[in-house]
C-alpha cells in the first residue's frame, strides 16, 4: 500500500514532465506559422499542457483516496488489536484470580 501511495504521484509527475516537454517541443513551431496555422499550433501546445496537468490532477486525487483507505485500514487494525488485547488481558486476569497459590487448610479447622 505504501508503495502504491508513492507510485501514483510519481507516475503523475512523470506524465506532467512528459506533457510539458512535448508542449515545449511544439512551441518552437509557433513562430514559423502564419495566420490560421498559428491557431492550430497554439492548440497543439495547449493540448499537450492539458495532458500534463490532467496527469498531475488525477495522480493527486488517487493519492488522496489511497491515503484515506490506508488510514481507515490502520484505524481498523488498531481497534481490532485493542479489542484482542483487552479480551486477552481479561481472560488472563480471570485465570489469575481463579488460581489460589495457598492450598486450602488441610488441618480440618
Amino acid at each position: 500500500m505504501n508503495f502504491a501511495i508513492w507510485l501514483v504521484p510519481t507516475i503523475g509527475f512523470l506524465g506532467t514532465i512528459y506533457g510539458i516537454g512535448t508542449a515545449l517541443g511544439e512551441a518552437d513551431s509557433i513562430g514559423q506559422v502564419d495566420g490560421q496555422a498559428l491557431q492550430g499550433a497554439i492548440r497543439e501546445v495547449t493540448d499537450k499542457l492539458e495532458v500534463a496537468f490532467d496527469t498531475t490532477m488525477w495522480a493527486l486525487i488517487l493519492s488522496a483516496i489511497l491515503l484515506l483507505v490506508q488510514k481507515a485500514v490502520e484505524r481498523y487494525q488498531d481497534q481490532t488489536a485493542a479489542i484482542v488485547a483487552h479480551d486477552l488481558s481479561m481472560k488472563f486476569v480471570s485465570k489469575l484470580t481463579d488460581y489460589s497459590p495457598v492450598p486450602p487448610d488441610q488441618s480440618g479447622k
